[in-house]
């Protein structure tokens, strides 16, 4: 006869800890009732990261039953969510009307870093205020969420190539609307 050995893991959470988690799992809404759409999710979260888009309405799945990657787009189009630089310099999704007020607290304290890291890159503070012209240049002409090529190509002088998107990233701090909260740089 072969022996087997049966492991059994006990669970040293306590009822406390357990009720914790639950409470830390429903304010992001992944316990508990679903949210109705995708203004919803963003609603209670505030932000929602954005740094992959695709990864981003990933969390919309998480938080909802029966939405997919098209809702999400819509409300995009719609402008009801933008995604823009407000934290850390990293892309986070938030509501159109949240946008005003986050932005006017957050991009302050990173001007000075967008500055620092751009002359890192050698762009010079001419060249970066021709690359926040010619980016809004492109919203203006576009609309948002364009590439930051065309930026490129009406000539803001440097695109650093890199996944940050500095020239971009600084149009983002400066601008004063959501219209041009996010300005890709892909190419």
């Amino acid at each position: 006869m072969a022996r087997v050995t049966v492991m059994v893991r006990v669970s040293t959470v306590t009822p406390a800890e357990r009720e914790r988690d639950h409470r830390r799992l429903a304010a992001q809404q992944l316990a508990g009732p679903p949210a109705d759409g995708v203004v919803q999710v963003v609603d209670r979260l505030l932000a929602v990261q954005a740094q992959d888009l695709r990864a981003a309405r990933l969390a919309f799945r998480a938080r909802t039953t029966g939405l997919t990657a098209v809702d999400v787009d819509l409300e995009l189009e719609r402008r009801t969510l933008v995604v823009t630089w407000l934290n850390r310099g990293t892309l986070h999704l938030v509501t159109s009307q949240d946008y005003w007020w986050l932005q006017r607290l957050t991009t302050p304290r990173l001007a000075t870093g967008n500055a620092r890291r751009l002359a890192q890159e050698g762009v010079s503070p001419v060249q970066a205020d021709r690359g926040v012209a010619a980016i809004e240049a492109a919203i203006a002409n576009d609309g948002p969420m364009k590439p930051c090529a065309a930026a490129r190509d009406r000539g803001c002088g440097r695109c650093p190539g890199r996944r940050t998107g500095t020239g971009s990233y600084s149009g983002a701090v400066r601008h004063q609307g959501p219209d041009g909260a996010r300005a890709d740089h892909r190419g």
